[in-house]
């Protein structure tokens, strides 16, 4: 509104600009007029309503703004280099475990240094990377994904530029020049070429051919399929500069309820791509959700959604409704888990969050058949 007590309409649009130049304004006033119209539009108003008006005249006008705010949505995600929206859900839940590497990537992508990626297939490595890059000061640049399983003087040749004419049409480190470079599979390259590698991250150049040296400036991302350590395949200089600014991405079955509210965020998406209208979710789907390990991880569990949101039968022969004390005894599973993955498996600490006796944890504990050693090796970096 135009007139407000404290501070007025445009005042308070100013501040609105200034925290999201793209967020779309719709001005209403009792006490319009041209003058005040055209200052609005010239500050970026989406449109601009003069009391008294219609209900569909402001539905319209809302669903314009709306149609516009997604459009500008979509146009930050594409200049942050991150169109792989999908990929992102990964990422997505209040989890204690997801969470903390949300924050450790934060913190990373500042750094503008190389980065190691540990975790199992599925559990969200490329969406670290993409988001990384996004966050980081080399966000304008190229994000070039490679894998270095192959052959390997096929794969010196597309990465380093090796036995062709022009070495900016095939390299994969001058396609990444200025961004990124987001390798999996790295162990699999030969020594030699990791050595090569190390010497044009560490010097900035790349000798290349006819004693001709290429610039290297790329920010490399690793990726390993599994948790692995030194003994990995890397060299331990090349695996000891990434391993620096290592983060480990947790399975799926340790972030608790984060299924839930991926398979939820997934089930709508994949509703309104089809163009179908929202619909509930049963609630013995979640309970579903809580009693699988999901190994496929987070790509598994969206198929799944995008399934039972597509075909409605697939959700219903999900699982069958449970009773009472079924879906307590898989909530207090869950409870357990999360728990000991937030702590990194220390009795002391999970007993103290729990707030419950000893005896009843270690009761529990064996009930639920959990490892305790499980989570004290997934305590990651």
């Amino acid at each position: 509104d135009i007139r407000m007590p404290g501070m007025d309409g445009r005042s308070f649009a100013a501040r609105l600009r200034d925290i999201d130049p793209d967020l779309p304004i719709i001005f209403i006033t009792g006490h319009g007029d041209v003058q005040q119209a055209v200052e609005a539009m010239k500050q970026g108003a989406h449109d601009f309503l003069t009391k008294p008006f219609g209900a569909q005249r402001l539905l319209d006008s809302v669903a314009g703004a709306l149609q516009r705010r997604a459009t500008a949505l979509k146009a930050q995600r594409v200049r942050a280099g991150a169109q792989d929206e999908e990929a992102f859900i990964e990422l997505c839940g209040s989890s204690p475990a997801i969470l903390a590497v949300r924050e450790r990537i934060r913190r990373i992508a500042a750094l503008d240094r190389d980065v190691l990626l540990l975790g199992e297939p599925g559990s969200g490595k490329y969406a670290a990377a993409r988001t990384i890059h996004a966050s980081g000061r080399r966000r304008a640049g190229p994000f070039i994904s490679f894998d270095c399983a192959g052959e390997p003087a096929i794969i010196a040749e597309f990465l380093f530029g090796d036995n062709v004419a022009d070495l900016r049409r095939r390299s994969a480190l001058a396609a990444a020049e200025a961004g990124t470079l987001y390798m999996e599979n790295l162990h699999r390259l030969d020594s030699g070429a990791q050595e090569r590698l190390l010497r044009g991250l560490e010097t900035g150049a790349l000798p290349w051919g006819d004693g001709r040296n290429a610039t290297c400036d790329v920010r490399v991302i690793a990726a390993f399929p599994e948790e692995a350590g030194a003994d990995s395949g890397l060299r331990g200089d090349l695996y000891w500069r990434l391993a620096a600014h290592a983060i480990t991405l947790p399975p799926l079955r340790d972030r608790g309820s984060d299924a839930a509210e991926l398979f939820a965020q997934a089930f709508a998406d994949a509703r309104l791509r089809a163009r179908l209208p929202p619909a509930e979710i049963p609630t013995f789907v979640f309970d579903a959700l809580a009693s699988r390990t999901w190994p496929g991880n987070a790509p598994e569990l969206i198929a799944f959604a995008e399934s039972c949101a597509l075909d409605p039968q697939q959700a219903s022969g999900a699982d069958k409704p449970q009773s009472l004390h079924e879906r307590m005894d898989r909530i207090e599973k869950a409870l357990l888990r999360e728990t000991l993955q937030a702590v990194g498996g220390d009795v002391r600490k999970a007993i103290e969050a729990l707030r419950i006796p000893r005896k009843t944890f270690y009761d529990k504990v064996t009930r639920h058949g959990l490892d305790l050693g499980e989570y004290r090796d997934r305590r990651g970096h």
